[in-house]
């Protein structure tokens, strides 16, 4: 993984108000994010430097608590979840820190902190929901699934499955698990590749028929 670049002080600033805006809402700071286990989602705020100037992006994600990584032959169920574990993301707007500073010497005053939080906000309420995530549908998802394409379907279908799973919809969890066993991928379409998720498999049958 790349090393983040080094914040503006414009940045720095506003991640200092952020951090006054979030504590009280029980979001806990490590560096440049912010995250919090919430109604049974890890909710993650991250602040990224633009590649060139001043600017900086704001990142989201949510990512189910237990739900494990979609990787090859092993099995992670994170707790110290990053921004880049979230099995749902997206960015907001960039920060012109230049704009910014034309209008006022202390550049966070003209960030409008509230107005990025009620985004922010607005954006968990309708990911980090199981009742939501139970009901949406794979073209709905896909612009904040962040998996590469060839994994988007089963990505989808184990998503779906945990979700049913904590609504304890315990039928319908299994109809998603049977489509997420059954839900190949291929690394290589040309050459029909199989690309193989044993550990993760065996964790998600062992829960829903467990459950079951």
């Amino acid at each position: 993984m790349m090393k983040s670049k080094p914040l503006s002080k414009g940045a720095q600033d506003f991640i200092t108000n952020l951090h006054a805006a979030l504590k009280s809402l029980r979001f806990k700071k490590k560096r440049h994010t912010f995250r919090k286990a919430d109604n049974g989602f890890y909710k993650i705020i991250h602040i990224q430097k633009r590649k060139f100037g001043d600017d900086f992006y704001i990142n989201i994600g949510v990512h189910p608590i237990g739900l494990p990584q979609l990787i090859t032959d092993q099995l992670q169920v994170k707790e110290n979840i990053s921004i880049f574990d979230c099995i749902l993301r997206t960015r907001i707007e960039p920060i012109h820190m230049k704009q910014n500073q034309l209008l006022h010497n202390v550049s966070h005053e003209t960030i409008d902190i509230p107005n990025y939080l009620s985004t922010i906000f607005n954006w968990f309420q309708v990911w980090a929901s199981y009742e939501n995530l139970a009901k949406t549908n794979i073209h709905s998802i896909t612009p904040v699934l962040a998996v590469v394409p060839i994994l988007q379907e089963k990505a989808f279908l184990l998503l779906t499955c945990f979700s049913f799973y904590n609504l304890k919809q315990y039928e319908q969890a299994n109809l998603y698990l049977q489509q997420y066993l059954h839900c190949a991928v291929y690394l290589n379409t040309e050459e029909k590749e199989l690309v193989f998720f044993h550990e993760v498999d065996m964790y998600m049958k062992k829960l829903v028929e467990n459950a079951m």
